[in-house]
């Protein structure tokens, strides 16, 4: 899943991948841009409708909060 994860977020415009997934993503990139544009890509691979309410700017922190917040959105 964490592959998956790191396609999406390099297809959304994240410069680098860190090369730990407890690294903050923030340091190596990321921003609000890439970040609502992962959204879409999120959507896409997983097959997910993440609504507004849904939306968390902490799952951003890391490629390991990333992958707990999809999962508990139904990722799989």
């Amino acid at each position: 899943m964490k592959t998956r994860i790191e396609n999406c977020l390099k297809k959304a415009g994240l410069p680098e991948i860190p090369d730990s997934p407890q690294q903050n993503l923030s340091d190596w990139g990321l921003d609000s841009l890439v970040m609502v544009k992962s959204l879409v890509e999120f959507e896409n691979e997983f097959n997910l409708r993440i609504t507004a309410e849904e939306f968390s700017e902490e799952a951003f922190e890391s490629l390991d909060a990333l992958e707990k917040y999809l999962q508990s959105l139904g990722a799989q």
